[in-house]
């Protein structure tokens, strides 16, 4: 039979040779299969008529009926899952640890008259400088005086550069890297890490899956949110076994400055760490 690989964006209405090629294999092999009924998947997944479909996610299911309906129609009904206490018990993964800061900011001023949540986020998280020092503070501790590689993730690129200046201004190096950066640097920045010539990188979401950096030691998830599947992909981020990793402290923070929305996607992510087993704590 025919054997193949399709990566990146492929879209199956261009050409007759392409959908040709697709419907040539007997078996299809789905990797971060939870992506299949994104736009840019959908299409392509269902243009190959394949018998055998396996699709493979650590996150395969989400809060909406409907992904998670498109997902079975693209793969089948879940038949096998190996869940992660599993895999740590067996040694296939680093046990997480999820500290949960409580910096315990002022409220922000007039939140109340906020009309959308982009506003407390903008506020409360990327343009909040008391909470970049506090996260450059952290990495600071864990790259430089733990000496561990350390990631932290974030959603807007304007906070990536927020905390890289930060970091700078405590005399951290460090890098950041985007969805508007190459694939070369991407990959340098990786192999930095691995090799350790870089202890702390700042990533946007690009980094939130397909990431292969087993030494990563420390992990902080600075950019907030509220998605619970978001969650504990980015710890799993850190979870690749190495020599000498015991456990990988993961810090996220408790944003009780923005009542009106911030601290509402606090306690749900919180609750993704407890639903999920990872041992956790508060720190203040």
């Amino acid at each position: 039979g025919a054997l193949g690989e399709c990566g990146g964006e492929l879209d199956h209405t261009e050409s007759e040779a392409t959908r040709e090629w697709l419907a040539t294999f007997d078996a299809l092999h789905l990797d971060e299969c939870h992506r299949a009924p994104a736009k840019t998947w959908w299409p392509v997944v269902n243009s190959i008529p394949a018998y055998w479909r396996f699709g493979y996610s650590a996150t395969p299911t989400k809060s909406d009926p409907i992904t998670d309906l498109k997902l079975t129609a693209s793969t089948g009904e879940i038949c096998y899952s190996f869940k992660a206490r599993e895999a740590i018990d067996a040694g296939y993964l680093t046990e997480p640890f999820v500290a949960t800061v409580d910096p315990r900011f002022p409220e922000l001023p007039n939140e109340d008259e906020y009309s959308k949540y982009i506003d407390s986020y903008r506020d409360g998280i990327v343009e909040h400088d008391r909470r970049n020092r506090l996260i450059a503070e952290i990495a600071q501790g864990t790259a430089e005086q733990w000496g561990v590689p350390t990631l932290i993730l974030v959603q807007w690129a304007m906070h990536g550069r927020n905390i890289r200046m930060a970091l700078r201004s405590l005399g951290v190096q460090c890098e950041f890297v985007s969805g508007t950066d190459s694939t070369d640097k991407r990959l340098a920045v990786m192999e930095a890490l691995r090799d350790g010539r870089l202890n702390c990188a700042i990533s946007t979401t690009i980094f939130d899956e397909g990431v292969n950096v087993p030494e990563i030691g420390a992990l902080i998830l600075a950019g907030g949110g509220k998605a619970r599947h978001k969650v504990i992909q980015r710890i799993g981020r850190g979870l690749r076994v190495v020599p000498g990793k015991e456990y990988l402290p993961v810090f996220d923070f408790w944003d009780s400055h923005s009542s009106k929305y911030l601290l509402g996607h606090s306690r749900s992510r919180l609750r993704a760490v407890r639903d999920a087993g990872v041992p956790h704590e508060a720190m203040t």
